[in-house]
């Protein structure tokens, strides 16, 4: 039973934060000394207007924002059996793009609006408090919006009644709702021009086909309603439909599809994209042979010439889409990487294993009297060459002797992490430093490595009384793609 509204209290409510354009238009605000009962939106490519209904406005409607867009059926939120409890969204820096609004009882109405890049989110919570007021800015658009809330517990002198848990609904197909985003770049794949548009047929139904193009190994067309199909509800309506014929090429039986269907604004210049919400691919085979949209926009937003759509009796519609290729034609590859290696070094007379099992010892005898040296390993299926040069000529100022690494085959990619250091006589520390590189044909001439290893003003410290370097290499990942 409903309880008396004079039961309710409605003052003092707290003000919450401002979403949207805070600068644009002029302020308005909407506090009733009663409970909001309806909502009602108008939307095109923005959120236009918003009007409201209340327990103490005497069934009439108060408005803020624009006249121009679509209007939606209002939703009545059902109170005092419930009431809202939070809304989302988003917003530009022009106006309110999307609203949804969400009662307490989990009702959802909406979204309303049309998404845009570069957009920011409207998260509005307001757990164990009701929303009893609104405030924003509004212009041409609804520019910006607020909200005012009360706990229940102060609203009302009684809790919310309880209701009857509700039969579960029966599980049914969710139809196919189109997002709508807008970009500057024109559809890749086929645009549809057409002049004189207010000469098309205008009964329901009627429709335009496009000749066919060959695109993706396959036949294609478009398929313009312009006053809509069976299910357009007051929308136009474009299909893209696929040459039966051609389905059999490539031994496929179906062809799954990325669809995106277009529409330009000639005012903006963009593109108004449409695909599916959930980016759910499209099944092209003998049983259906055509996809698409039956709501692809309003006919009143369309066919209006300030939004931008159809202008000089001329428009353009649009379609871009990508074939994913079936298993047999997918193109692999797994990269795969390996740690703990233990090399197999091919210059057993200057190299060594050392005694962990996993690292090798190169020397380097009568090192002052070398210029360049090289000795080769074997690491997962791959020959590695560890160069030495101490000329200095490959370093900064040609101040330091440089180790680098190169591999043989270096077509087929790799990466390589290893430790190299020198293995220094007892009075000096040891100098230990890392390679971690992708190793291919642009970087194998002077492979990667450390061009600054040791000083050469220094290298005395590093070797032994007989004049021997000794280098420690260690292997710790190596990786395979195939």
């Amino acid at each position: 039973m409903a309880m008396e509204a004079a039961s309710f209290n409605w003052e003092n409510p707290t003000k919450k934060e401002l979403w949207g354009n805070i600068k644009g238009g002029h302020p308005w605000n909407y506090q009733p000394n009663g409970a909001i009962t309806h909502i009602k939106i108008r939307w095109g490519s923005n959120i236009d207007a918003i009007s409201f209904k209340s327990t103490d406005g005497n069934g009439n409607w108060t408005q803020f924002g624009g006249s121009t867009g679509r209007e939606e059926p209002s939703f009545e939120i059902g109170w005092p059996n419930d009431y809202l409890e939070s809304i989302t969204g988003s917003y530009d820096s022009i106006a309110i793009n999307t609203l949804c609004f969400k009662t307490h009882r989990g009702k959802q109405y909406g979204p309303f609006g049309t998404p845009n890049d570069g957009e920011k989110k409207i998260n509005i919570s307001t757990k164990d408090s009701t929303i009893v007021g609104f405030f924003g800015r509004e212009g041409a658009l609804l520019d910006a919006l607020g909200i005012y809330v009360k706990p229940f517990a102060e609203v009302s002198p009684v809790p919310l009644p309880d209701l009857p848990t509700p039969e579960p609904l029966p599980l049914v197909p969710s139809p196919v709702l189109p997002l709508r985003q807008e970009r500057d770049i024109q559809p890749a794949q086929f645009i549809l021009n057409i002049k004189s548009y207010s000469l098309l047929p205008t009964e329901l139904e009627k429709k335009y086909e496009s000749k066919y193009y060959e695109f993706e190994d396959y036949r294609w067309k478009l398929i313009l309603y312009p006053c809509g199909d069976k299910g357009s509800n007051g929308h136009v309506s474009l299909f893209l439909a696929i040459d039966e014929s051609t389905l059999n090429r490539n031994n496929n039986s179906a062809v799954y599809v990325d669809l995106k269907l277009f529409v330009l604004n000639k005012i903006t210049n963009k593109y108004l994209t449409i695909r599916d919400t959930k980016g759910a691919l499209m099944n092209f085979d003998k049983s259906r042979t055509v996809h698409g949209f039956s709501q692809l926009l309003p006919l009143d937003i369309f066919e209006n010439p300030c939004n931008g759509y159809l202008v000089d009796d001329a428009c353009a519609f649009g379609a871009e889409f990508f074939v994913v290729q079936p298993p047999s034609r997918t193109k692999q590859e797994t990269l795969s990487l390996f740690e703990g290696l233990v090399a197999d070094a091919h210059n057993k007379d200057r190299v060594y294993m050392d005694a962990d099992g996993k690292s090798h010892t190169w020397e380097i005898k009568k090192f002052m009297e070398r210029g360049h040296e090289e000795v080769r390993f074997n690491a997962k299926d791959r020959t590695w060459e560890l160069h030495m040069d101490r000329t200095g000529k490959h370093s900064p100022n040609g101040e330091f002797m440089s180790l680098y690494m190169k591999v043989h085959d270096p077509a087929r990619k790799v990466y390589l992490k290893a430790r190299l250091q020198a293995v220094n006589p007892p009075r000096s520390s040891n100098e230990e430093k890392t390679i971690s590189r992708w190793f291919d044909q642009t970087n194998n001439d002077w492979g990667p490595g450390i061009y600054d290893f040791l000083p050469l003003s220094d290298i005395d410290k590093y070797l032994n009384v007989e004049g021997t370097l000794r280098i420690k290499i260690t292997f710790d990942v190596i990786s395979e793609i195939k």
